[in-house]
């Protein structure tokens, strides 16, 4: 009879998995809890404490249904806390069912272990019924519309370095969900540091003050430039093991790698300047406002903590084509919003315009990367609560 049930229970998880393969979008609705955790006072990832499994009357360590379950849910995400394409949750179901068991202890584990991973499945394909977005046009297409140039295609899993951009996991929340970061500084043994290059506008800064000290002559000198959040760190610790802190000086992105002070991030794209040579650039017509993506704050992980987040899928780590491009796409975005505000004449757009304008790069680069990886830009963006 038990084996019965278990044949029954295996025939429907596997409708189930079929599923799940067709549809990656619902797979990456799957999740566990996390671990470990990095402890930034010894720059290490560290278990955290949970309850150990039951012991029998022999002393022997046995294993649950739910512990089971998670450890075949942990195939299915491929190791990680979250699903990182491609990984095939029919192959990990015959493999979890390949071996008969005889001994009715087991026999009722695995019973157990099926019923908590269908309850799982259920509600994962339940809520993917519910929540799934279908694509609009506009993220269907992988060219820019002035150039045609291919500007999204990327790889995935390459080595990190300077020039890899962070793909943020759907399930991301908080202030990393739906962004894209952009690495200009990575050392395993010293950590990493990255701009995000679709953040929210956070604070205006006139051109002369961020190009020189000289009084402006020019009201084009004076207009105010948007500077975008960049990430949460605010402040940087003058040397190691000082606590005195000083403000974040203000890092711009840009494609003018003639610029004295100009540091190379990816092919066509620089960070910071000397700011008289810039300036003198900008008098003589060579250099726009409108090529400058003016940024404060950074991302930063500790030695070796990037690393881990790479293993639990909270980012996928990726070498993208064109990210000069992506960020002028952005900064048209955002100019387009401004236009509007000045002809409704509200000083406003709608919440939707301002979350397109950040969301939409994410979205693209994901389906660029193709595969799985461009279904996965269909889960909807997690309320504050859930992140």
């Amino acid at each position: 009879m038990d084996g019965e049930v278990v044949r029954s229970l295996y025939r429907m998880l596997y409708r189930g998995a079929k599923r799940l393969d067709a549809a990656p979008a619902s797979k990456a609705l799957l999740r566990l809890p996390c671990t470990d955790r990095y402890d930034f006072s010894k720059s290490m990832w560290v278990d955290i404490p949970h309850l150990d499994s039951e012991l029998d009357k022999d002393g022997q360590r046995k294993e649950t249904a739910d512990q089971l379950a998670s450890r075949h849910l942990s195939s299915i995400l491929g190791g990680g806390l979250l699903y990182r394409p491609q990984t095939s949750a029919c192959k990990v179901l015959r493999q979890a069912f390949r071996h008969p068991v005889s001994q009715p202890e087991k026999l009722g584990v695995r019973i157990d272990t099926g019923f908590v991973a269908m309850r799982v499945m259920s509600t994962v394909l339940s809520v993917a019924d519910s929540v799934l977005q279908k694509p609009p046009v506009e993220v269907l297409e992988v060219a820019d519309s002035s150039t045609k140039n291919p500007i999204w295609c990327k790889t995935t899993g390459a080595d990190l370095e300077v020039g890899s951009v962070l793909v943020a996991h759907p399930l991301v929340g908080g202030i990393f969900g739906r962004k894209l970061i952009l690495l200009y500084d990575y050392e395993a043994e010293r950590g990493a540091s990255g701009l995000v290059i679709n953040g929210p506008v956070t604070a205006e800064i006139a051109l002369d003050n961020l190009l020189s000290t000289k009084p402006s002559k020019k009201d084009a000198e004076t207009r105010p430039l948007d500077v975008y959040n960049g990430g949460p760190v605010m402040s940087r610790t003058e040397r190691q093991g000082s606590t005195r802190k000083t403000p974040v000086r203000l890092n711009v992105l840009h494609t003018h790698g003639d610029l004295r002070g100009a540091q190379p991030v990816c092919p066509g794209l620089f960070v910071n300047f000397k700011r008289e040579d810039a300036y003198d650039k900008y008098m003589q017509g060579e250099l726009k406002a409108e090529d400058l993506m003016i940024i404060q704050g950074y991302a930063g992980w500790g030695p070796n903590q990037l690393e881990g987040e790479l293993k639990q899928h909270t980012w996928f780590a990726s070498k993208v084509e064109g990210v000069p491009l992506l960020i002028q796409d952005r900064l048209r975005r955002e100019r387009e919003n401004e236009e509007e505000k000045e002809q409704s004449g509200a000083g406003f757009v709608e919440l939707s315009a301002m979350n397109d304008a950040e969301e939409m790069p994410w979205q693209k680069v994901l389906k660029g990367l193709g595969g799985e990886y461009a279904e996965m830009w269909r889960i909807p963006r997690l309320r504050e609560s859930e992140g």
